[in-house]
């Protein structure tokens, strides 16, 4: 659509006229020696400079969710990057709105991501996924002579996500210098208001543990009813992230994100399969970071929302960790106003598929599964645990159950294997040599090398086989 208003037509989403207006100030740059551009070229640096400050709050906040400040953004720090190339001005040293975005902007990453070999990535909120950005890389080149620190550090992010490239306005291999000097970006606790506050420790370890709770409403472009709503990565791993894509499908509800909805604003029973991705229409606003703490072995943000006159809602998300191989995650909420009594449902998105759970102390070990093939393992010092319950394979070190439902108990002279559930032929493998003491006077089918045993279970009741060394 024209970029005017009289037409009476939507212009889209908020990126849209801003990311149009950066395409037509970078055209009126390269053209600025004609006649019918050179006033148009003249206004450029002083117009991306308010669009700056319209778009990104005084604390660094960008109006977009974690994908579409590119959409917005990108557009405005070309213009603003060749700005600077012209040398006239430099708005990386005048404007102080970058530097914080820069900081805003680089919080948004993981630690290093299991699932994409080990790169960290920004976190999805809104109309976003896990992904890399290149304008890491785009604001290290901007702020390489007025702050060569923030300009290795934000180098240092762009390679640790993978050095990205992209086309989407002019080629990024243009503006940026692969070789520029870059430096860990060495990332703490952090709070923006008007968008969000993380708290995160152990950064660059095998500990590293962030958390992020969205508590702003500067963020605005590309949102969802996400008000409130978590995402948290404990000793590395994704342990809960935000329900996201960027086109399809499409979650904007409330019930698919980790917030608490008043029941009654649900669209559907909350204890029912098949939920649609748009369950739970917003009733939240006025978002509010009410309390940021920073220490060095804890930190706490608190956020407070309104659901109209008659209910608030206030989450304090704590982070403690005196021992960061032990974390401690407090999520806390409460609520006040005349409907603060109301049935409410709260969810919490967790990353169960392929993640086990493990439970360590002094002398125990202990390992849970979340997915098939359900099992756990146990070891102490004296005895080994297996037991599979499921149709799948299992495994503890050298210890295997193939088949199906057993449990092994292997102590330093005895094993003794349990074999239950569906019938089907079961391979247990042991570690050591062992010999069978007892069968028990039923018709089983045992083919045994003193390591593996082989035999096919009728069903029924438990079958019992003692060993011994």
């Amino acid at each position: 659509m024209p970029l005017f208003t009289e037409h009476g037509l939507n212009l889209g989403n908020p990126n849209m006229p801003v990311q149009q207006t950066g395409y037509r100030r970078f055209y009126a740059l390269f053209l600025s020696e004609h006649p019918d551009m050179r006033e148009r070229a003249e206004a450029v640096t002083e117009e991306t400079l308010q669009t700056v400050r319209e778009i990104i709050n005084e604390h660094g906040a960008e109006m977009g969710c974690v994908h579409y400040i590119g959409a917005s953004l990108a557009p405005t720090l070309n213009t603003l990057l060749q700005i600077k190339m012209l040398g006239k001005v430099n708005p990386f040293e005048i404007e102080p709105r970058l530097s914080k975005f820069a900081e805003f902007y680089m919080n948004f990453l993981t630690p290093p991501e299991p699932r994409f070999e080990g790169k960290r990535k920004y976190i999805s909120v809104g109309d976003s996924s896990a992904e890399s950005s290149e304008m890491y890389g785009q604001l290290a080149t901007g702020f390489r002579d007025s702050d060569p620190e923030l300009s290795a550090r934000l180098m240092g992010a762009w390679i640790a996500s993978g050095r990205k490239h992209s086309g989407f306005f002019g080629t990024t291999l243009l503006m940026i210098d692969d070789e520029a000097p870059a430096k860990d970006p060495m990332l703490g606790n952090g709070t923006f208001p008007g968008w969000y506050s993380v708290l995160r420790n152990d950064w660059g370890t095998e500990n590293e543990t962030a958390l992020w709770m969205v508590n702003g409403d500067f963020y605005r472009d590309h949102r969802h009813n996400d008000h409130g709503s978590m995402v948290i990565y404990a000793l590395g791993a994704p342990i809960s992230v935000d329900w996201g894509s960027i086109y399809y499908p499409h979650v904007p509800g409330g019930f698919m994100h980790s917030i608490v909805l008043p029941e009654e604003n649900m669209d559907h029973s909350w204890d029912k399969d098949s939920p649609p991705l748009n369950a739970g229409h917003n009733v939240w606003s006025n978002s509010r970071q009410e309390g940021f703490l920073s220490f060095n072995t804890c930190a706490h943000a608190a956020g407070s929302f309104q659901s109209g006159s008659r209910l608030s809602w206030r989450r304090i998300l704590t982070s403690i960790h005196p021992n960061p191989s032990y974390p401690i995650i407090v999520i806390q909420d409460d609520f006040d106003g005349e409907d603060a009594a109301i049935s409410k449902i709260s969810t919490l998105n967790l990353m169960a598929e392929g993640d086990n759970i493990r439970i360590e102390s002094d002398n125990e070990d202990i390992v849970l599964s979340h997915s098939i093939p359900y099992f756990y393992s146990y070891q102490s010092p004296d005895v080994q645990i297996l037991a599979n319950m499921d149709t799948g394979n299992a495994a503890l070190g050298d210890m295997n159950i193939e088949g199906g439902q057993a449990e092994v108990i292997m102590k330093r002279n005895r094993t003794d294997i349990t074999i239950h559930g569906c019938p089907g032929f079961r391979k247990i493998k042991i570690p050591g040599i062992w010999k069978v003491r007892n069968s028990e006077d039923l018709a089983l089918t045992i083919s045994q090398d003193y390591t593996t045993i082989g035999l096919d279970y009728p069903g029924g009741k438990p079958l019992t086989l003692s060993m011994e060394r």
